[in-house]
């Protein structure tokens, strides 16, 4: 099948037209997303951290595109909680750092870091994830960077 020039662009123009109204309609679900509430995780550091693995917890208000909150992360006998401030970006990207820590328990030999990291907003059915990673400093200077895998926990009565 030959098109003509005409026929081309008149097709190349409707394929376009549709992909962006499919764009438009998806920034538009995203615009409405709202990451206020309780997600759990883990947290990961790369190799050479004092843990590869750690549990956390990030309690969320938005209020338009700002975000505060708390990030408590827990390994062994050890936690930490510090405050967060962010902004939703784009309808789904999370920038986020935590200014300062409010409460820990450590051993002598560590400290924990001040993160701040880049999470995509996903949804996968019902299940609604930030994922990304994260970087940061301690007293010490730079910490070991890793990754951030959260879960919008569902309030339950």
């Amino acid at each position: 099948m030959i098109f003509s020039k005409k026929q081309f662009l008149k097709t190349l123009f409707f394929v376009c037209l549709c992909l962006l109204s499919n764009e438009i309609l998806a920034q538009k679900k995203l615009k409405k997303i709202n990451l206020s509430g309780k997600w759990e995780g883990r947290i990961t550091q790369n190799e050479g951290g004092f843990k590869t693995d750690y549990s956390i917890i990030m309690t969320l208000e938005q209020k338009g595109t700002s975000i505060t909150g708390e990030s408590y992360v827990f390994v062994d006998d050890m936690n930490a909680t510090m405050e967060v401030k962010g902004v939703l970006r784009g309808g789904m990207l999370f920038k986020y750092e935590e200014t300062k820590i409010k409460d820990f328990t450590k051993l002598e030999d560590m400290e924990w870091c001040l993160k701040n990291g880049q999470l995509i907003f996903k949804q996968d059915g019902n299940v609604l994830k930030l994922e990304g990673f994260w970087q940061g400093a301690s007293s010490d200077g730079p910490c070991i960077p890793g990754e951030v895998f959260l879960t919008k926990v569902t309030p339950r009565a």
